[in-house]
């Protein structure tokens, strides 16, 4: 599971990447966006894509 967050997001906190982290049954990667708000897609786009494909290529099979 790839968890996301920014940690200036208004609508979430890095809390709940703990919650879900706890209670997730595999494992976990996050990626915690200094400065950034709730939508990492748009704020940090290169960044998070940069994150994806380097979850991507861990995973079994991954390119």
């Amino acid at each position: 599971m790839l968890l996301v967050q920014g940690d200036v997001d208004q609508y979430g906190t890095l809390d709940q990447l703990d919650v879900a982290q706890r209670h997730l049954g595999g494992p976990v990667h996050r990626v915690e966006r200094p400065g950034c708000g709730h939508w990492p897609h748009t704020e940090r786009a290169d960044e998070l894509t940069r994150a994806i494909a380097g979850f991507a290529r861990r995973l079994p099979g991954g390119a």
